[in-house]
């Protein structure tokens, strides 16, 4: 059986109609945003060496392994999940490109229910990946779960507050406004998206199930865990959180 048969059915139509994003979305590689991915890895690596000596790391929604292959770099074994197969490749290629493929293992997985035994990773990430997950609570107590005593896991959370971010989200959530953005006549403002934002230039109208979290659904999520560090990142809340 294949993971797109045991996802939700929601979330595997959304996803199913989406494997063309492992071609198109490349932020870390277009400025503004290549500062702003190299300034957040940089965060990671310094909360991980001062909360951590583990060296067993799950990478949850690893994406084409920005985060996972630079710091197997720095010794740590990595496991990355995704639930897009053609992301995985690229994350494979892109490991073998630097030479670390031992070091990095793709997995095709759902955050929602994890193939891992419990006590199994001393670095949990969830990096630009909680706010796609339509059941992200159950997602967390995933990660409760899977993780091994003195080990830390980071949370990267978009907050609400930030309206030009939710403006974007808006054209890809309301079908409505989507076929509208999809259309012929807004193809220079998709091109211009693409080359700033790193947004695809495809004709896509489907929902994505992303979302920013209020402070409220913050609270929500982190008040069963122990709040070890919080750090401010742009529009973004990195949270180190243990159970």
């Amino acid at each position: 059986m294949t993971l797109s048969n045991r996802l939700p059915e929601s979330l595997k139509k959304k996803w199913i109609k989406f494997k063309i994003y492992a071609k198109v979305w490349e932020p870390e590689r277009r400025l503004p945003f290549s500062t702003y991915y190299k300034q957040r890895r940089k965060l990671i690596q310094k909360i991980i060496k001062k909360y951590t000596t583990g060296r067993i790391l799950l990478d949850i929604g690893v994406g084409k392994g920005r985060f996972s292959i630079p710091l197997s770099k720095n010794g740590y074994i990595c496991i990355g999940i995704d639930i897009l197969d053609s992301m995985l490749n690229e994350y494979k290629n892109n490991a073998i490109k630097e030479n670390v493929l031992s070091l990095n293992h793709p997995i095709l997985a759902d955050a929602e229910n994890l193939p891992f035994c419990s006590d199994k990773f001393n670095v949990i990430l969830c990096i630009d990946t909680l706010h796609y997950i339509p059941k992200y609570k159950s997602a967390v107590d995933e990660m409760m779960r899977v993780y091994r005593k003195y080990g830390i896991i980071i949370l990267d959370i978009p907050l609400e507050i930030d309206k030009p971010r939710n403006i974007l989200y808006m054209l890809y959530r309301c079908d409505a406004i989507a076929k509208i953005y999809s259309s012929y006549f807004f193809k220079p403002f998709r091109i211009i998206l693409n080359l700033i934002f790193g947004l695809p230039d495809i004709n896509r109208k489907i929902k994505v199930p992303g979302k920013a979290f209020s402070v409220r659904e913050v609270r929500d999520i982190i008040k069963n865990t122990n709040l070890i560090s919080a750090y401010k990142h742009h529009d973004h809340l990195i949270l180190s959180i243990r159970p």
